[in-house]
């Protein structure tokens, strides 16, 4: 099991890598640079969402798994290796490799690494029994069984497909093998968007670090529980919100940066006394997209925080309401409580019933019914029905008592007959 994930894990970076190939293409039509994390991270949700196409499509015209896994095996071949000539005709290096130099701040990273390893581990605690765990991947059970793909999940329908390729069980695939590249690559997607957001590298590490924490979030709300990462990792929403969201947002915006330079610029045959001008121009216009970016960069961490004190707030308002309504709910259930006098032997059961009807069994001779009246207006105001062992003092002595007093005034009273219930005299 242990080599299959790592064979899962190797497979998936190395074949993002160069597929994201076509990032770089991408980014040298918009005068722009790519690293070689954003090229892992496009061709990952490339290789991810072709996948999810294949099989679904490929449930709507009946075709089975093991051939949707075949066609996309040769689609996503073939996009590979068709990236490479492609890159090199560009003049792409394909190992762009340069070691960065260490800061201060790096050291923030640590923490971010510490706090995304002790979250993976979380996620190996799920026990495959769980019900949580059981409810999630139903459609991706149904196609390793059967092999059949019906319109559902596309993610579940490619996991199935793809837990059946491997003869692996989809529980052990998506816990064993899957948790740990999915969720390395969607903080990969993540610190993307951040890196082009945030053009300060001493601020990176901070934003990635409340990015991290946020993901933790989605616990407390219903609504975004299939987008928690670190419990629907493996979900088609989470691929949308930690992936193809922040892969396509690095597109658009380095589009956005774009747009300025298409102004017509200045007749290069410009006396030099305009240079000034030229290079005021230039100056203004990169304060305008850093401050865009920053705008950006604020705008998305003030979302993520209001959206988190907002959960947070709703959360809390149903647990005060839980607690407020406790005890209400508590008393109007069926309850039974015991009646046992100084003697130390129980006399009688008290029962309320979800209706709100008393019902009393036993209560002894007599010299009960002070210590059965003290026991009853603890519990009940009056009682409605009440059972007898026996029309005796010794078995009715307290409930005549009682109701002399005026303290109980029972609607029905039923005598049981312990000779003809038991057989014993």
């Amino acid at each position: 099991m242990i080599l299959k994930a790592m064979t899962v894990f190797a497979v998936f970076f190395l074949a993002s890598y160069f597929t994201g190939l076509w990032a770089d293409i991408i980014m040298l039509r918009l005068r722009s640079e790519c690293t070689v994390l954003y090229r892992i991270s496009f061709g990952g949700c490339v290789l991810i969402a072709l996948g999810m196409i294949v099989c679904f499509a490929g449930s709507l015209f009946g075709a089975s798994s093991t051939v949707c896994i075949c066609i996309y095996a040769v689609i996503a071949a073939a996009l590979t290796v068709a990236a490479v000539p492609a890159a090199c005709k560009r003049k792409i290096s394909l190992f762009p490799f340069v070691m960065p130099r260490f800061h201060v701040y790096d050291s923030l990273y640590l923490a971010v690494i510490l706090l995304i390893s002790v979250q993976i581990a979380g996620v190996f605690g799920y026990s495959f029994d769980n019900a949580g765990v059981l409810r999630g991947i139903p459609e991706a059970v149904k196609v390793f069984d059967s092999g059949v793909l019906a319109p559902a999940d596309p993610m579940m329908l490619f996991t199935g497909s793809l837990s059946r390729i491997m003869n692996v069980h989809p529980l052990r695939f998506v816990h064993g093998c899957l948790a740990v590249p999915l969720i390395l690559f969607y903080y990969l997607c993540t610190f993307e968007v951040i890196r082009v957001i945030l053009p300060s590298d001493e601020r990176r590490p901070v934003a990635l670090l409340t990015v991290t924490l946020l993901a933790m979030w989605g616990y407390q709300s219903d609504f975004l529980l299939g987008a928690a990462l670190l419990l629907k990792w493996y979900g088609i929403w989470v691929f949308v919100l930690f992936g193809l969201a922040n892969v396509s947002a690095v597109i658009l915006i380095r589009y956005l940066e774009m747009i300025p330079e298409t102004v017509p610029v200045r007749d290069i045959e410009e006396t030099e006394d305009e240079d000034p001008d030229q290079e005021e121009w230039d100056m203004k216009k990169h304060r305008i997209v850093n401050a865009r970016n920053l705008a950006i960069a604020l705008g998305v961490l003030a979302a993520c925080l209001a959206a988190s004190v907002f959960i947070l707030n709703g959360k809390i308002n149903r647990l005060y309401a839980a607690t407020v309504n406790l005890q209400t709910d508590i008393n109007s259930r069926c309850s039974i409580y015991e009646f046992i006098p100084e003697s130390g032997q129980t006399e009688g059961y008290l029962i309320t019933g979800s209706d709100g009807t008393v019902t009393f069994i036993g209560g002894g001779s007599s010299k009960n019914s002070g210590l059965l009246e003290t026991f009853l207006d603890e519990h009940v105001n009056n009682i409605n029905i009440w059972y007898i062992y026996g029309e005796d003092e010794e078995s009715s002595g307290a409930m005549r008592a009682l109701i002399h007093s005026g303290r109980v005034d029972p609607e029905k009273i039923y005598v049981i007959d312990r000779e003809d219930v038991t057989g014993i005299r």
